[in-house]
């Protein structure tokens, strides 16, 4: 955002490995508000993460991914705090046929905190932890046709349709006696269940087999009539609707527990150009809470414009439009 007063300064080292990643951060975040006392922003000096993506363990049927990171936070009169923060997560996909497939899994979270600040008193106690657990089921299946056209730029379109129902639980912990400097120091119950309906359109399309460039290592050994792939395919089209019933509120009587319908719009009609659209529709007073749409247009010489409508019920409503132009190679021009 650029009308942010916070700038951050950061210096990323990084290792990356197939299935996990290393990052070390310091982070100091400069306010330029000088009408205001900074001595108690927030640093993270430093930020680590290591995190590892899903994957099979072994030759069980199970899977794990990992999500892990240590923090110091420093002020200057502020809360200096040590935090580590491991979450793993284990998987159980189960896929019947072509039917459906289920994946239920559990996470296990535990999260250390050593206060380290000279003016607190010896008495308090300077490491706290908190221990928690999560579980989610995902069920989803997928239905799909293949329509025939026959055309000569598009061949075929395919129209697949996925149905997906979500649980997600975690429970209630009372950490009103721990740090509080960002999300992960305050952890929500949930008890939701998130229902979606996605349509996605492929096209099949022939490429222009004079302009694909082959090198010798593209041949099989010992096959020489093998050619390249003359197809290219294309998700034009992408649709979703999505809404979630939190059994908490119902528990709670609260009038609404419906979350608003939320819809997400993917479009590439044409080369060069897209569209972008998101809304948030509430049937509890039938009228949006957010819509949004953004169009892009660009060209093979890097010249870029974007339209950006944005809209938050009762907060704001705005357009946005950035244009980039390529003058020559060395000069650009944006506005």
């Amino acid at each position: 955002d650029y009308n942010d007063p916070v700038r951050t300064n950061r210096l990323n080292l990084n290792r990356l490995w197939p299935k996990f990643s290393f990052n070390f951060e310091p982070r100091w975040n400069d306010d330029t508000r000088r009408d205001i006392d900074t001595s108690e922003t927030l640093q993270k000096l430093p930020f680590m993460s290591f995190d590892g993506e899903k994957q099979k363990i072994l030759a069980s049927p199970f899977y794990f991914d990992l999500a892990s990171e240590y923090t110091y936070f420093y002020s200057e009169d502020g809360p200096r705090n040590h935090r580590a923060d491991v979450h793993p997560r284990f998987y159980l996909p189960y896929s019947y046929k072509s039917y459906f497939t289920i994946e239920p899994s559990v996470g296990l979270r535990e999260t250390i905190w050593h206060v380290d600040k000279k003016e607190y008193q010896t008495s308090d106690k300077k490491t706290l932890t908190r221990e928690l657990y999560d579980l989610k089921v995902d069920l989803s299946s997928e239905v799909f046709h293949v329509f025939n056209l026959g055309g000569e730029g598009v061949e075929r379109i395919k129209h697949a349709i996925r149905p997906q129902i979500t649980y997600n639980y975690t429970p209630e912990k009372d950490q009103s006696d721990l740090p509080s400097l960002d999300s992960i120091d305050r952890i929500a119950k949930v008890n939701l269940i998130t229902y979606s309906l996605t349509n996605t359109l492929t096209s099949k399309s022939k490429r222009d087999t004079g302009k694909i460039k082959r090198h010798p290592s593209d041949k099989p050994v010992g096959d020489s009539s093998y050619e390249p792939p003359i197809y290219g395919y294309n998700e034009f089209l992408r649709f979703k609707l999505e809404q979630s019933y939190d059994i908490n509120k119902e528990k709670e009587d609260d009038p609404e527990p419906f979350s608003p319908i939320h819809g997400e719009l993917e479009l590439y009609p044409a080369r060069y150009f897209s569209v972008n659209a998101d809304a948030d529709w509430s049937h509890y007073d039938s009228n949006f809470r957010s819509r949004n749409l953004a169009a892009r247009f660009w060209d093979m010489r890097g010249d870029k414009l974007s339209v950006d409508y944005r809209y938050q019920k009762d907060t704001s409503e705005t357009i946005y439009t950035n244009l980039d132009v390529k003058v020559s190679d060395r000069l650009s021009i944006r506005g």
